[in-house]
């Protein structure tokens, strides 16, 4: 049998319609601010920073400062700087805030990523200082208890569509495919079919006559091949002969058990739950759960540069390193055993796979047991989608690019997470109910 690993990421949430993207965040960071500006008539405090209009404000001026920050904080990562610009004053406790609002404005923004390349810079000057990384610690934890805040909000007060709800049970609601398994994980198949049917194949005796060894323990595909087994099958190789004749209607089995890994810290899966049997490990923490706190850092310990952090002999510098933090709670655990329990099959659904997981999405991908990796893709348009940015993502996961090419399901049978069609239905039933 084949279990299921769902892999849930940022993107899981955004394909229901929540806004739970680092843009949206900063987004909703600055619109606060902006509110606040524009009531106190131009005065604003925080622990991130304050500032003060000279004259009466002018209502998204702060996103100007905010774009423009780079004129602005010119000495980055040092507290209480002050600057003075025409009719405003601005004091920053928290640069970073700015640096990835920048970002965000600019393009698109990893906070995580950011957060690391920090790092880098710091050990590459010279002249850096313990406080230094203390001080982006910290400016990190800000960031990251204003970042949980708004997503407990934003989860508390949304409402799911149920035509996407219900797009991504068909999802789920499908049995394996063997067209998706890798040849190692077939050739796995092939073996436990042979001695399961290895006597029947090759008696003549029980293949004339009802075969009752077998009892009722056979799926639809297993009866289909019993009807199938002919005085033709006489050794194994004619029968692994007879699965690749007829393996699109042998191998149609349902899933053993689905779980599911979550990087989110929301619980979007809990919409699921009254028609799957899952168990979900948040990973990287839960919302509102004190005994799975929020796991919020860098994870790629395969990088070039981690040897030369872990050489520092400074602690500071691995303060928000995942694995460091993985060690709070058993969940990471749970995942090992998860993995030992048998052959499995990957779903990919709305995680990027990208280089700040990379330690733990290598674990996964490359472990003897994997079967398959499948990913269900974001589709921007009706000729536009975000397949291939995966898949080169999931190729930095992988050491060996052998079982990359052969796990990695080929997109011809892979399919958006939500069409294209359906994203437009719900967004008009969120605009009309």
């Amino acid at each position: 049998m084949i279990n299921r690993i769902v892999l849930i990421g940022n993107g899981f949430d955004l394909a229901h319609g929540m806004k739970t993207g680092y843009r949206d965040f900063i987004n909703s960071y600055w619109s606060q601010v902006n509110f606040q500006l524009y009531q106190t008539d131009g005065h604003y405090s925080s622990d991130d920073f304050s500032i003060s209009y000279h004259y009466r404000y002018v209502k998204d001026d702060i996103f100007e400062v905010a774009r423009n920050s780079d004129l602005y904080l010119s000495n980055e990562y040092i507290n209480n700087d002050s600057f003075d610009m025409e009719k405003k004053t601005l004091s920053v406790n928290n640069s970073f805030i700015f640096q990835i609002s920048k970002k965000s404005f600019e393009n698109w923004v990893d906070i995580e990523n950011e957060y690391y390349d920090i790092l880098l810079e710091l050990i590459s000057k010279n002249h850096s200082t313990k406080y230094d990384i203390q001080k982006i610690n910290l400016d990190l934890e800000k960031v990251k208890n204003s970042l949980t805040k708004y997503l407990k909000t934003h989860q508390e007060e949304f409402k799911h569509s149920s035509k996407i709800i219900n797009h991504i049970k068909y999802i789920f609601k499908q049995p394996y495919s063997i067209n998706d398994l890798s040849q190692q994980s077939k050739q796995i198949l092939y073996q436990e079919k042979w001695e399961k049917f290895r006597d029947m194949a090759t008696s003549e005796m029980n293949r004339l006559g009802p075969y009752l060894t077998l009892g009722e323990n056979l799926d639809n595909g297993e009866k289909y091949l019993k009807d199938l087994l002919t005085s033709q099958v006489y050794d194994e190789q004619s029968f692994y002969r007879l699965l690749d004749q007829h393996r699109d209607n042998i191998f149609l089995g349902d899933i053993d058990f689905c779980d599911f890994l979550s990087f989110n810290y929301t619980s979007t899966e809990n919409n699921y739950k009254d028609f799957l049997d899952f168990n979900t490990i948040h990973i990287h923490g839960q919302l509102g759960n004190d005994d799975n706190p929020i796991i919020f850092g860098y994870g790629d310990e395969l990088d070039d540069h981690y040897p030369q952090i872990e050489k520092l002999n400074d602690n500071d510098f691995l303060e928000n390193m995942k694995s460091i933090h993985y060690s709070k709670t058993n969940n990471y655990k749970k995942l090992l055993n998860l993995l030992e329990s048998g052959v499995f099959q990957v779903y990919v659904m709305g995680h990027s796979c990208g280089n700040s997981d990379r330690t733990l999405l290598n674990t996964i991908f490359e472990h003897d047991n994997c079967a398959s990796i499948k990913i269900f893709y974001y589709q921007q348009s009706e000729t536009k989608d975000n397949y291939l940015d995966i898949y080169k993502n999931i190729s930095r996961n992988f050491n060996d690019k052998t079982k990359l090419r052969d796990r990695v399901v080929n997109k011809q049978f892979c399919e958006p997470l939500v069409p294209i069609k359906t994203q437009k239905e719900a967004q008009y039933d969120l605009q009309y109910p």
